[in-house]
């Protein structure tokens, strides 16, 4: 434990963050994050994110996913315990509800009865979890935090990121959908992150 951060994570890297009982409290919800080596989104590098690496505008943030495991098996591969004498506990909040977290910090998590490693794929959909369909403003994928949605063919687009195991130098294959073209008219970011154009200009025109 305690081999890497969320600050310090390289492209490529996987980090197993912390742990957390599930609300039968029988298993553990395990939450990874992985620095991803290129946005899903984006077949080639583009130079003006290196260019404006310094502005957090256009710095990428890991991509995070959960997945559940017992105690006994957690023990097993991390040899993590996830009693209640484990005195690195913390208190925490998901929503609205009290929790009890245990920060890991695990560099690239290894499964060493496979020999693999656990990594994040994102699978993207335009069919929504029942979840997603009663959160669309939350679940729909967008251009920033708060910025336009993107489609698919007119179709809301949702990100799905899944652990997966894989070996040491294996490539993840995302599943992504072609975003549609922008509607002309429609005004853009003050900054665009694909171009690096500084614009409030409409689009299209």
């Amino acid at each position: 434990m305690k081999s890497g951060s969320l600050d310090t994570i390289k492209p490529g890297q996987c980090l197993l963050v912390n742990c957390r009982p599930t609300m039968t409290g029988d298993k553990m919800y395990l939450e990874f994050a992985e620095q991803m080596a290129t946005s899903p989104s984006r077949l080639t590098m583009s130079a003006v994110g290196t260019l404006n690496s310094d502005d957090p505008r256009f710095q990428q943030k890991p991509r995070r996913a959960w997945t559940t495991a017992t105690p006994k098996r957690m023990m097993e591969l991390f040899g993590v315990d996830v009693s209640d004498q484990n005195p690195n506990w913390t208190d925490g909040k998901i929503g609205d509800r009290d929790v009890k977290i245990l920060p890991l910090d695990i560099l690239n998590p290894y499964h060493a009865e496979l020999d693999k490693y656990f990594r994040i794929q994102i699978r993207e959909t335009v069919d929504p979890t029942e979840w997603q369909a009663e959160n669309v403003e939350r679940a729909a994928k967008r251009k920033g935090a708060n910025g336009d949605y993107i489609t698919h063919k007119s179709f809301y687009i949702f990100s799905n990121p899944t652990v997966v195991l894989a070996e040491e130098d294996e490539t993840i294959e995302h599943i992504t959908l072609e975003p549609d073209a922008a509607t002309p008219g429609k005004e853009t970011e003050k900054v665009n992150v694909e171009t690096g154009e500084i614009t409030d200009q409409t689009m299209g025109i």
